[in-house]
């Protein structure tokens, strides 16, 4: 994972990076590539702006809006650490 975290930086071609941020979408993987790029103690700047920007949208969508509530949970209505009965959606 460290070399393809090496070879996602600002240099790598346009296309390239954005075919790279629409596999980290599709596959739904922003989790698993924010977790190894902290691991490694990368920020999303030193990645190639495409794909930065899907690190970030990620990181952004994981933070908890004012009063506590993430914002997936703040559309949905439901307190961090809440849950909704079973069988309601």
């Amino acid at each position: 994972m460290r070399r393809l975290l090496l070879l996602c930086g600002p240099k790598l071609d346009e296309r390239v990076a954005e075919r790279i941020a629409i596999e980290i979408v599709a596959e739904k993987a922003q989790y698993d590539f924010a977790f190894c790029a902290r691991r490694l103690d990368r920020e999303p700047a030193e990645y190639h702006p495409r794909i930065a920007e899907v690190l970030e949208e990620f990181e952004q969508a994981r933070r908890p809006a004012p009063g506590g509530l993430t914002q997936r949970r703040a559309r949905a209505g439901t307190p961090r650490g809440s849950r909704r009965p079973r069988g309601t959606r």
